[in-house]
């Protein structure tokens, strides 16, 4: 066999090359191996740590099922095959292995992907670690004491009379009263009062008071209550005198209204009658200028009545008895809600000539004429009642009391053994 120069022949180097493939597989078979040996080490060793980290967050650790015979001879020909192929494929001279830190980081993801079938473990996270240690609680806050409130200033003559407040108030009459009115909001204290008052007052922890009260005109005294007439302008002061030496005056002024006009029912006889029966609505005027009765409203009814024949309401002046106003009983509708009961409701006169003089009064008469009553004992009593509702004047400067005012007569049946009729009285 020919040689060349060097002295190798075509079949050293062929053994050469041989011997040095050879070594190289050797090598990158024991290189990857101990990879392999290490990738499996660190996986244990970072699942052993996810163990007791389970196990310190409360989380039962996942243990996977035994392989098999089977299963276990399936792995080791995959990682032979593996090591076959990286062997095969391996064309790089270089004895460096840069697989290690690239399998490091891709050996734990394909095993975590490939779990086994069955319920998944809990996994602990950084929520289930923490919650398990509990953190003490924030230090309760200490409500704010609030600040005491201030001690209401005391009651003097001068701070009371500030603090009241007056306004002339009509009576019945006509006249007014002068009443005052007192409010303390610091010391909860709500109060009217009339002069002379003598004691203002007398509310615990509030000091007495004497008062005296005077006028530039002269008043109407009645039990020691000033009573001031219409129309009037006054000046007057109030004085209060506590202990001490405690003392103030307050200037009032104050001008009274008009008068009013006050309706009231004077009746001579409330028994129901046949035929006639009659009373009167008394109008009164307290005012200082003459007023006019210019109308009526009024509604009527009456029970157990018979009205075969004419029956009426009629309205006529008191004084002239000049009639300006009849309604007849049998216009009247049946009230369902009551038995043998009929009236009729919201009806207007007009009134004319009747004219009061100041501090005067005048009377409308109210008859119910024809009415002849049922007296069986089986029916109820009988009555007619007539409400005027409203009285109509020419000034509308004037308020009206005494209204809704009634009329009214009755009959309460009685049995008579000497009349097997009943009558009533």
């Amino acid at each position: 066999m020919a040689s060349n120069r060097s002295g190798f022949t075509p079949a050293s180097v062929a053994i050469l090359l041989g011997s040095f493939v050879v070594a190289l597989g050797v090598i990158t078979y024991f290189g990857l191996t101990e990879h392999v040996r290490y990738v499996r080490e660190q996986t244990e060793k970072e699942r052993l740590l996810a163990t007791i980290e389970r196990l310190a967050a409360g989380v039962r650790p996942f243990v996977p099922p035994v392989p098999t015979e089977s299963q276990a001879a399936a792995t080791s020909s995959i990682s032979t095959s593996t090591v076959k192929t990286a062997s095969s494929t391996a064309t790089s001279t270089s004895m460096t292995f840069p697989l290690y830190s690239t399998m490091k980081s891709v050996t734990p993801t394909s095993t975590s992907t490939s779990t086994p079938p069955g319920p998944k473990p809990a996994v602990a996270s950084s929520t289930a670690s923490t919650s398990t240690v509990k953190a003490s609680p924030p230090p309760a806050k200490k409500p704010a004491v609030p600040a005491p409130a201030p001690a209401p200033a005391p009651i003097t003559a001068r701070r009371l009379l500030d603090a009241t407040t007056y306004a002339p108030v009509q009576q019945l009459n006509g006249t007014y009263r002068l009443q005052f009115h007192t409010v303390l909001t610091g010391n909860v204290l709500d109060f009217r009062w009339y002069p002379p008052a003598g004691d203002v007052l007398s509310a615990s922890g509030v000091p007495t008071f004497a008062s005296t009260f005077s006028c530039d005109q002269s008043v109407d005294a009645d039990q020691d209550n000033f009573v001031f007439r219409i129309r009037s302008p006054y000046v007057c002061s109030i004085t209060l005198t506590g202990s001490g030496g405690d003392r103030w005056t307050k200037q009032v002024n104050f001008t009274t209204g008009p008068g009013l006009v006050a309706a009231t029912v004077v009746t001579a006889n409330p028994y129901l009658r046949d035929n006639i029966n009659e009373s009167y609505l008394q109008i009164a005027n307290t005012d200082d200028r003459a007023v006019a009765v210019t109308g009526l409203s009024f509604d009527f009814s009456f029970r157990s009545l018979d009205t075969t024949q004419p029956a009426i309401i009629r309205f006529s002046l008191g004084d002239t008895q000049t009639v300006f106003g009849e309604f007849s009983l049998q216009d009247a509708t049946p009230n369902a809600g009551a038995a043998e009961t009929y009236g009729r409701r919201e009806l207007t006169v007009p009134v004319s000539g009747m004219s009061i003089d100041a501090n005067d009064r005048k009377a409308v008469r109210i008859q119910a004429l024809g009415v002849r009553h049922k007296v069986a004992l089986s029916l109820p009593d009988s009555f007619v009642n007539v409400t005027v509702n409203k009285v109509t004047l020419d000034r509308s400067d004037l308020r009206i009391i005494g209204v809704p005012a009634t009329v009214q007569w009755s009959c309460t049946k009685t049995y008579d053994a000497n009349n097997p009729d009943s009558r009533c009285q």
